[in-house]
């Protein structure tokens, strides 16, 4: 978030919303650059993470592609991640909380 509003309650209704951040105004450019960088650090997908492989099913996580049955299927984002967050945690049932998380 970039506001103004620079009260500590301001800030934790911010970040209880869903803010990953929080920087008020006036506000430094380089800090902002470094802040909107480490944020899209995280949201890289890890070089590690290893393509999942069932019988009739491949999820790439690096590539974020989906095959079924050797075709390809067109996913949004949000449905790639969920596909690729549930098929990496078979046999758990999660609650809408825990997934948006």
């Amino acid at each position: 978030m970039l506001t103004c509003r620079a009260d500590p309650t301001d800030k934790i209704t911010g970040f209880s919303k869903g803010a990953d951040d929080y920087l008020t105004k006036p506000f430094n450019l380089e800090e902002l650059k470094y802040r909107v960088e480490a944020i899209l650090k995280r949201q890289r997908t890890p070089p590690q993470q290893q393509p999942l492989i069932f019988d009739w099913l491949a999820i790439d996580p690096v590539s974020r592609e989906v095959n079924l049955d050797n075709q390809p299927v067109s996913l949004t984002a949000l449905e790639f991640d969920l596909l690729y967050f549930l098929a990496s945690h078979p046999g758990r049932a999660w609650r809408r909380a825990e997934l948006i998380k």
